[in-house]
């Protein structure tokens, strides 16, 4: 890789292991270009195009391992940083007293790969809808969901209207989030991964639907810098 180095504040540094820390229950591995993550989970069921603010190229093999050394450098002083620099295989991270020279993974034999401009835009085929989910339903979407343990979350369309509802893997608890009016989706079932929407966004997401890869659709969680995609996977439930 080419040569790099950036100095990054700890607000920023904070974001980024934040974002990644995130990141580790859907990926195992984590490619960044300039910067921005755009893969799909280890599932294949979710698709994240990320914008973060550390402007390197690494490949982040294992990422959970890279998060954990990421977070004793976070700088004790509010005006501290830290600085990241990128040689050959190598990310170096430093501050004023240590530093870590981490070995990273080669793409080649990695579970992630990013995706490049052309392909990503296939994701979001024709728009279809959209719906506005206030900030207390994501909320207990996010709450109920870790508490059950859950990995999926469901849609449920009849007519123009959809529930989005969480059931626990044993299905002794289950809860109805919200119900969404006007929405533009064939009738029948959908499952999304929870994880999307436990994603840190900046601001409250904007949610919109689209046709998608494979005669599926997806639903978007963007903030305008970031977007977190889930499949809608048609179910029999």
């Amino acid at each position: 890789m080419e040569e790099m180095s950036y100095t990054v504040s700890k607000e920023d540094f904070t974001k980024f292991i934040k974002q990644l820390s995130q990141l580790t229950k859907s990926c195992t591995d984590i490619i960044l270009r300039n910067g921005i993550i755009r893969q799909k989970s280890d599932s294949g069921d979710a698709f994240f195009d990320i914008k973060t603010d550390v402007p390197i190229d690494a490949n982040l093999q294992f990422v959970k391992s890279y998060v954990d050394i990421f977070k004793v450098f976070v700088p004790v002083d509010d005006e501290g940083s830290v600085t990241l620099t990128v040689k050959d295989n190598i990310l170096i991270i430093s501050d004023e007293e240590s530093y870590a020279n981490l070995t990273m993974g080669d793409e080649k034999y990695m579970t992630a790969y990013f995706i490049p401009d052309e392909k990503m835009k296939l994701v979001e085929q024709e728009f279809v809808s959209s719906f506005a989910m206030t900030k207390n339903a994501l909320k207990k979407l996010v709450v109920i969901g870790e508490n059950f343990a859950t990995d999926s979350v469901t849609m449920e369309v009849d007519s123009d209207k959809a529930k989005l509802t969480i059931a626990s893997a044993s299905k002794t608890k289950n809860a109805t989030i919200t119900t969404i009016k006007n929405i533009q989706l064939e009738q029948g079932t959908y499952v999304l991964p929870y994880t999307i929407f436990t994603f840190p966004f900046e601001e409250d997401p904007e949610i919109n639907i689209f046709k998608s890869v494979n005669d599926k659709y997806a639903l978007k969680l963007t903030d305008g810098t970031s977007s977190v995609y889930g499949i809608l996977d048609k179910r029999e439930i």
